[in-house]
């Protein structure tokens, strides 16, 4: 998984994240991931189906900020991985 920022406007933001099925196995099967900026939930999405894709959750952010995106897996009880 890799997640960096691309800036759409002078306030807006795309977090473009990448999830690969290979690493991602050891949490598979996924729900979804997680988005948190500055330890707050700012985004969630559920990803049907399978692992691999692009997503690109936008959000609103001037200054620098902490961001920190989470796998969920269907299973609550196995490990989750984040960047």
């Amino acid at each position: 998984m890799t997640a960096e920022f691309v800036r759409v406007t002078p306030n807006d933001v795309a977090l473009v994240i990448t999830l690969d099925a290979t690493p991602a196995r050891s949490v598979a099967p996924l729900a979804g991931f997680e988005a948190y900026v500055d330890s707050s939930l700012a985004a969630t999405a559920t990803i049907p189906g399978g692992v691999d894709g692009r997503h690109e959750p936008r959000f609103s952010l001037k200054g620098g900020h902490n961001v920190e995106v989470r796998l969920r897996p269907d299973d609550p009880g196995r490990q989750t991985d984040s960047v």
